[in-house]
């Protein structure tokens, strides 16, 4: 579950999952599949400049969002795009 959270960066928080990837700057992309509050987030996050920290754009189900914090609004499949920078 640490790894999940505090690396990958699909963590708990009480009003929604917040994405926050901590990742060693040599991987360029990942993906993870996050059930949470009986919603299921697909997670896809590409690192084009190889940074360990930091977020320049997020999208939920193609739409770009302003915060990192992404609220479920049903129990549904949720597709989540991340580019670090």
């Amino acid at each position: 579950m640490a790894a999940t959270e505090w690396m990958l960066g699909a963590r708990r928080d009480f009003k929604g999952l917040r994405i926050d990837p901590c990742i060693p700057s040599h991987w360029k992309e990942y993906e993870i599949t996050r059930p949470f509050r009986g919603a299921v987030y697909h997670v896809k996050v590409e690192n084009p400049n190889g940074v360990q920290k930091g977020i320049r754009e997020i999208y939920l189900d193609g739409a770009k969002q302003e915060s990192n914090l992404l609220v479920p609004k049903g129990k549904r499949r949720y597709e989540v795009r991340v580019v670090m920078g």
